[in-house]
């Protein structure tokens, strides 16, 4: 089951994503969220919480535990917002201006070309 917990869910078949996941839990030692492959999950689990691997294969989820869902820049701003020490970060970030241009220039730009960067960055 998804709601309940916090959830960091990303596409466990790109090399970017995995190894953005495992920054993540550097970041997380205390595990508050559970940071796990979308793959992880059936769809009936996902649907609990308005997902499906197709949007997830589009986007990095964050699912807070009250249930509501975050996509992309607004994700990671989430889970940043977790910690006393990014949380600075993730709450300037969210300020309107800076998420838009980070949702809709940062964040899809990356998304749409994570296979490559993951190529040139020689990502394994």
């Amino acid at each position: 089951m998804i709601a309940g917990r916090a959830y960091l869910l990303w596409d466990g078949e790109c090399r970017l994503c995995r190894h953005a996941a495992a920054f993540a839990k550097r970041i997380d030692r205390r595990a508050r969220f559970a940071i796990r492959p979308h793959q992880d999950f059936t769809d009936a689990e996902l649907a609990t919480v308005g997902l499906s691997h197709e949007i997830c294969d589009r986007a990095l989820q964050c699912v807070l535990p009250s249930g509501q869902v975050r996509a992309g820049a607004r994700a990671i701003n989430a889970f940043l917002r977790g910690f006393w020490f990014t949380a600075p970060i993730g709450i300037l970030a969210e300020a309107i201006p800076l998420v838009l241009v980070a949702e809709s220039i940062g964040y899809a730009l990356v998304a749409r070309n994570r296979h490559w960067i993951a190529d040139r960055l020689r990502l394994r």
